[in-house]
């Protein structure tokens, strides 16, 4: 059966990243409580979405908080946990770090998208990563033999994708660059904060905010999705 992802675009949202394998998107299923504010545009729009299948497990909140973690180690973070160290040191994702950072691997999207798994519809962040000579499949599939990061992290045509957990504010967040607001994990629902910062590099100062951070741009009321993550470079930050 061909696998079909649908983009969702969340109107709540002014801010617009996650991984994504072989969980089909149903549209059968039971509504959930994002689909009062959301609009589905169908990605088969985009040439050639064809992957190698991952399953989602029996917690597929616990697979995408261990693919949360593996993409913002690739975004640039230090947290090696036990959980990721296995596949944060194969090559190609050492890799995919190194030219992340030095520009030569590009995001291509970064957009909210809902992924179904048996019968729930996780929402993530998907993230494309251009990458012009790793082999992109085996590595995805390198990654997911080492770490449980189910469909959250895979190969996509010419890309390798990732889908971290997006946050719900609690609270408004702030204009002021490195405000925070409360938040909690949408999929998992852990603790966090969101952090307000700039799209462009910015120094992050003598404790600057990690990888994977769920970040901001733009001001934001609370019970609102974020769309995009902290990518570090060196002492430098961006929000994407």
């Amino acid at each position: 059966m061909p696998h079909l992802r649908r983009l969702v675009v969340t109107l709540a949202t002014l801010g617009t990243i996650a991984l994504v394998g072989g969980c089909a998107v149903d549209d059968s299923g039971d509504a959930t409580a994002h689909d009062d504010v959301n609009v589905d545009v169908d990605t088969d729009l985009v040439a050639d979405r064809s992957r190698p299948a991952a399953t989602c497990g029996k917690n597929p909140a616990a697979q995408q908080r261990t693919a949360s973690e593996l993409a913002a180690f690739v975004l640039g973070g230090d947290d090696i946990t036990p959980a990721i160290g296995p596949c944060a040191k194969q090559e190609c994702i050492l890799s995919l770090r190194s030219r992340l950072a030095s520009g030569e691997v590009t995001v291509q999207t970064s957009l909210p998208l809902e992924i179904q798994c048996g019968s729930k519809k996780l929402l993530g962040i998907h993230y494309e990563l251009t990458v012009p000579d790793i082999d992109l499949t085996t590595c995805a599939i390198t990654v997911q033999q080492y770490c449980d990061v189910g469909p959250f992290f895979a190969h996509r045509a010419k890309m390798l994708t990732m889908d971290p957990e997006p946050a719900t504010t609690k609270e408004t967040l702030g204009s002021s660059t490195g405000a925070t607001a409360a938040a909690v994990f949408v999929n998992s629902n852990e603790e966090t904060k969101v952090l307000k910062w700039p799209t462009a590099y910015t120094t992050g100062g003598v404790n600057p905010p990690a990888a994977g951070t769920p970040c901001s741009p733009t001001v934001l009321g609370a019970n609102v999705t974020t769309t995009k993550v902290i990518q570090a470079a060196s002492t430098l930050r961006r929000c994407i």
